[in-house]
């Protein structure tokens, strides 16, 4: 039969991102995405040399800061900006090279801040769709749910922004179709596999802490993959135990540039937050806060899941939002790949995906969330995306049925699916506006 494999899905991709990311990434104006000139100060900072990072202040030229939050300026036309209530300012490097390059070159060439907030745009949507496209290649399953995925509004607002999301998402696809390639192709695992692994995993834990966790994936591998159990132990140094180390190391070495986890206060808010004790201690209150958000920002999670233009997916009807992920669920159980997935490496994905999003949601209890809320707040739908196929890979299905037949021969119908999609929710918003 058949693979998906052979379908070039990829192909698709490409074409899709580039086209509808471009229309995003040039049709909003500078700092609509969230967070977008906060993303744009880290990334000057970097390229000042500052890799490492030395401090929550950081001097920026009056071009940047100007269309940001019109801060005093100095005599010499440059601004002192205070980033102490920014956790961004203890992160890795790594998301905002790319964009500390291009501002160096706006420099040399005397580009206006505008203009090089669009090249940074592009750039990041360049990166994001090569990156993708060689995990939509890779994937042996789940790869129209993938590319679902990975040409959904709010994924492509994000790629499409000057933002470290862009690189965290794609390496967490890539990462996580690297696993599962090496977990269902028959072939033994190599160094060559090794390798490309490590520096997958590697790469993403110095982008955003919670999702390098992707990377006790390892353990879905069966051991008949590996040649011997030192084989084994090997893999698992270079491809899980140590990237992790290496992100506790720099974690530890700049957590003081992370105030609130210092002082349990947020300084932005100005409130006393959640702290990491109050979990440890308190289980059951924990867990009542994870019901009590689920059941009243459950719609709008899932609304900036899959459309989040801004903060919110609130101009959405949510009946569209539930078409794709109705859509979305079905390209998971019916694939059409002879691939099997086997209860255990479900059950491995579905435990993966519930450690990350646990920790993703302690993170926004500990940094925004004030003492005595019912719900976490900051908790947003976006920050599922990159382990969504996690979720996914529980409602994966490998038996034949003329449905598979069906969708194999109108596989095309996905693509004018996506297509209608954003052109629906595109006439809906200027009629809305």
């Amino acid at each position: 039969m058949e693979n998906e494999s052979t379908v070039k899905v990829e192909h698709y991709f490409l074409i899709l991102s580039l086209v509808f990311g471009l229309i995003l990434a040039i049709s909003f104006p500078p700092f609509h995405f969230p967070d977008e000139g906060t993303y744009i100060l880290k990334a000057y900072d970097v390229s000042n040399g500052n890799i490492i990072p030395k401090s929550t202040q950081l001097t920026a030229p009056k071009n940047l800061q100007t269309i940001k939050n019109n801060h005093p300026i100095n005599s010499d036309g440059s601004v002192d900006i205070d980033m102490s209530d920014q956790s961004i300012m203890s992160y890795p490097p790594l998301p905002y090279l790319a964009n500390a390059l291009i501002i160096k070159i706006g420099e040399f060439f005397n580009l206006s801040a505008l203009v090089t907030m669009y090249v940074c745009r592009i750039i990041n949507l360049l990166i994001y769709t090569a990156v993708t496209y060689f995990a939509v290649k890779k994937i042996p399953i789940l790869k129209y749910a993938l590319l679902l995925i990975a040409l959904m509004p709010t994924t492509l607002y994000q790629a499409a922004a000057v933002s470290g999301d862009s690189l965290t998402m794609t390496l967490s696809f890539l990462v996580i179709a690297l696993f599962l390639n090496l977990s269902l192709n028959k072939n033994k695992i190599t160094k060559r596999d090794v390798f490309i692994l490590s520096a997958s995993t590697l790469a993403l834990s110095l982008t955003k802490p919670s999702y390098a966790l992707i990377a006790l994936l390892f353990f879905i591998i069966p051991r008949n993959k590996f040649k011997n159990i030192t084989s084994q132990i090997k893999t698992f140094l270079y491809t899980c135990l140590a990237p992790l180390s290496i992100l506790i190391i720099w974690n530890s070495a700049f957590k003081h540039l992370y105030p609130v986890l210092n002082s349990g206060f947020n300084s932005y808010l100005q409130v006393n937050t959640y702290n990491i004790t109050f979990v440890s201690s308190h289980p059951l209150n924990f867990l009542d806060l994870l019901i009590n958000t689920t059941a009243y920002k459950g719609a709008e999670l899932l609304s900036t899941f899959v459309v989040g233009f801004g903060n919110s997916g609130d101009n959405v009807p949510l009946f569209l939002i539930y078409i794709y992920l109705i859509v979305l669920l079905l390209t998971s159980v019916y694939g059409v790949s002879d691939l099997r997935v086997n209860l255990k490496q479900k059950i491995i994905g579905f435990i993966h995906f519930l450690i990350v999003s646990l920790t993703l949601c302690v993170a926004e209890l500990i940094t925004w969330t004030p003492l005595g809320s019912d719900v976490i707040w900051g908790l947003q739908g976006r920050y599922f995306i990159p382990i969504a196929p996690l979720l996914l890979l529980v409602f994966n299905s490998s038996r034949t049925t003329s449905f598979k037949k069906f969708y194999k021969k109108f596989h095309l119908c996905v693509i004018l699916f996506i297509i209608s999609f954003y052109i629906t929710i595109t006439l809906y918003s200027v009629m809305k506006n």
